[in-house]
């Protein structure tokens, strides 16, 4: 069934459902299976067909935005309650992955479902940032190495919201000399503490960056 849900095959969980006793079955690991792959279509059948009280929605969320199922975060948030949904996390898993487009589109549209698309765009300034936690979001997307996010976070958000000396330490302890350079050409050095960084690049053992 997991096999089935994963790779996208819903005459195969049609047929294993409809031919077996569903107690063989565990359908909060077969909802997220079909969560990390692109078929939203066994995600409504099972959704349309059992008791979502056997699904696990929470997780199915993040597994979607792990994997940038960008079709299924957006069915989800539309056809269910989101205080199913942990959005802190949720954004956090799009941005450890490096997951941009995803990460963008919870960040313009969350809490503006009702709107239309154009609308919700022009309100995306006044979404509430509690939402998420953005010091963790931050932290993540250095762990994935992705500087684009790294730049849309910094550019949508007041900086004050990170932690900018973490930022240049993980940045040094991660090897990552690209952004330690882009950091210190765009922010005042006396957000970070060189010594720290020198020491995390040293335990790294990054020649190149200390």
């Amino acid at each position: 069934m997991n096999n089935a849900c994963q790779s996208e095959n819903l005459d195969t969980v049609k047929w294993l459902i409809e031919n077996f006793d569903n107690k063989l079955f565990d359908m909060k690991e077969a909802m997220n299976n079909a969560g990390r792959s692109e078929n939203l279509d066994i995600v409504e059948w099972l959704t349309e067909n059992f008791d979502n009280e056997f699904f696990y929605m929470k997780e199915t969320m993040n597994n979607a935005c792990f994997m940038e199922k960008l079709m299924i975060v957006k069915w989800l948030l539309e056809n269910f309650d989101n205080e199913l949904f942990d959005m802190k996390e949720a954004i956090n898993n799009a941005c450890l992955m490096g997951k941009l487009y995803t990460l963008k589109w919870l960040i313009e549209n969350f809490n503006n479902i009702l709107f239309d698309i154009r609308e919700a765009m022009n309100k995306a300034e006044k979404f509430d940032n509690k939402l998420f936690d953005m010091k963790e979001a931050m932290n993540n997307a250095w762990e994935s190495e992705n500087l684009d996010i790294v730049k849309c976070l910094l550019k949508k958000f007041d900086n004050k919201l990170f932690d900018m000396m973490e930022a240049m330490n993980n940045a040094c302890g991660l090897r990552n000399l690209d952004v330690v350079k882009w950091l210190i050409e765009h922010f005042d050095n006396k957000l970070f503490d060189m010594k720290e960084a020198l020491n995390n690049a040293w335990e790294s053992e990054n020649l190149d960056t200390v």
